[in-house]
């Protein structure tokens, strides 16, 4: 028997990111070096983002084959993390670079000082820390709402869909996303079912929690779906 039976569910349409990759995967196209979204939309370049609002770094010497987990290893105690994407070395360019976002200015500040301090290293690799000309802004909501939402969700239900296996197929056919970590926490035997509690760190909150939280919300409306706390603050 289905753990949903006569629960009323929202198709939950996958992203453009997704769409657009697997129209170019059909056509035998290879992906883009770094996706920098719609460039003829104002907000995908920063035109109305004042620097002192800048939330977003572009980072340079970053070591080679490094991965979304082992780069936001590195930061604590810094702030919640927006997004992280990662581009690959290039013929000019030997080591890896990043761009990376915070939700507020000054944890964008702090983990540039501490980059350029020694504070933070990179398996002993000093980075190379500058604003991103492609600007970004943090949320703007009220302090309190900020504190609410995050990269990292919370997922709890039957054991039948809150498993590894099956999300990690189900939010492959919804969005295109990057994991920092994947962590199962109890399970509980109790009638019926056996309900489990998986923690998802996302390297992107508003393109891949957000969405991967609102799809589960409307196609599994038995699931509790929460954000949680960003290991980077």
């Amino acid at each position: 028997m289905s753990y949903e039976t006569n629960v009323k569910t929202r198709y939950f349409r996958p992203s453009i990111q997704l769409i657009e990759a697997k129209a170019r995967e059909s056509r035998g196209e290879p992906a883009p070096k770094g996706y920098r979204g719609n460039q003829s939309l104002p907000n995908n370049h920063g035109e109305r983002v004042l620097h002192s609002e800048n939330v977003n770094l572009w980072i340079r010497n970053v070591p080679k084959r490094i991965t979304h987990h082992e780069f936001l290893g590195f930061i604590r105690n810094t702030g919640k993390v927006r997004s992280l994407v990662l581009y690959p070395p290039t013929d000019k360019h030997q080591n890896q670079a990043a761009a990376l976002s915070f939700m507020r200015r000054d944890s964008a500040e702090k983990f540039k000082s501490d980059c350029k301090s020694g504070k933070i290293m990179m398996r002993g690799m000093m980075l190379n820390v500058k604003w991103n000309r492609n600007k970004a802004k943090g949320p703007e909501w009220s302090e309190s709402e900020c504190d609410t939402v995050s990269r990292v969700l919370m997922i709890e239900g039957d054991v039948e869909v809150v498993n590894q296996e099956y999300l990690n197929a189900y939010f492959r056919g919804k969005l295109d996303y990057d994991i920092d970590e994947i962590i199962e926490h109890e399970r509980k035997e109790g009638g019926d079912e056996t309900r489990c509690t998986i923690e998802y760190r996302f390297a992107c909150w508003r393109g891949q929690a957000k969405l991967a939280r609102r799809a589960l919300r409307n196609e599994h409306p038995s699931l509790t779906v929460k954000y949680g706390k960003d290991p980077c603050e």
